[in-house]
């Protein structure tokens, strides 16, 4: 009797039914073309992730966090001793977690690497906006060096104070196994100017910036340029605790302007 009553339900109401086989399949096609759209729109062509952020000032708290793991968690590094290795493998896994996708949403990008100690090791790097000019800003560090850390923290900051900015030129932020930048210019635009800034140690004892190099007169050929810390600030056991903490954050700061003058910011007036 009970089944007889739910039958006839059924033959009262077929249009349910056929709207729910119906709106299955549908509504997993419909699934598969958001997921697919999102996929395209998050591609990694514009170096962003397609994330909208807004412009801010240099993260004091941040840039003292990545000082902290970089110099005192990772500490010394080097290619071939299993401590050394092991070192640099922690701080290769927190340059891609800091500036990647789930953190700072940068596509973070890599060439095919090179082999030290039996061990791959490569370079990584990540593109401001698309939106840009002819011509790029490379700056760039080893993450190997052994007074290296206090510099790939800087960069870190560098890559997170460079969102929400647009520039003329593409800004690329590079951290290196070696200061051998070929396979990083190898997309560099040949009508426009192209600037490389390899960054040495700063902070632990250092004050201010010391840039050498120059604009070369061709066009075509990229100009170079060092950037590192002037000694000056007498180091101590801890130097994030004294006075060599604060011309640290300058000089990092410092870092941003150089790469804001080359790259040629564009500033958004609202009305």
């Amino acid at each position: 009797m009970k089944e007889a009553k739910e039958n006839v339900e059924k033959a009262k109401s077929p249009w349910i039914w056929k709207a729910a086989v119906v709106a299955l399949p549908t509504g997993l096609l419909l699934s598969i073309v958001i997921a697919v759209a999102l996929r395209i729109n998050r591609g990694p062509d514009n170096g962003m992730l397609n994330l909208s952020y807004t412009a801010a000032e240099l993260n004091v708290a941040n840039l003292r966090d990545a000082v902290g793991k970089a110099e005192d968690l990772i500490g010394v590094r080097d290619f071939d001793t299993p401590a050394g290795q092991k070192a640099m493998q922690m701080m290769t896994a927190f340059i891609e977690g800091s500036i990647g996708p789930n953190n700072m949403g940068y596509q973070v990008y890599t060439d095919e690497g090179e082999v030290s100690g039996g061990r791959i090791w490569k370079n990584y790097w990540i593109d401001s906006s698309k939106e840009r000019g002819d011509g790029t800003v490379l700056v760039a560090c080893e993450y190997g060096a052994e007074d290296s850390s206090a510099t790939v923290a800087a960069l870190i900051s560098l890559a997170e104070w460079l969102r929400g900015r647009t520039f003329e030129r593409r800004v690329r932020v590079a951290f290196c196994r070696d200061l051998e930048l070929t396979d990083l210019q190898a997309d560099f635009s040949d009508k426009g100017r192209n600037t490389v800034i390899r960054v040495g140690p700063l902070g632990q004892g250092t004050e201010g910036l010391l840039k050498t190099g120059g604009a070369t007169k061709d066009a075509s050929v990229p100009a170079y340029y060092e950037i590192v810390g002037k000694p000056g600030v007498s180091s101590a056991a801890d130097w994030k605790m004294t006075t060599a903490w604060e011309e640290y954050e300058s000089q990092v700061r410092a870092l941003c302007e150089e790469v804001r003058d080359e790259a040629v910011e564009k500033v958004v007036v609202e009305r």
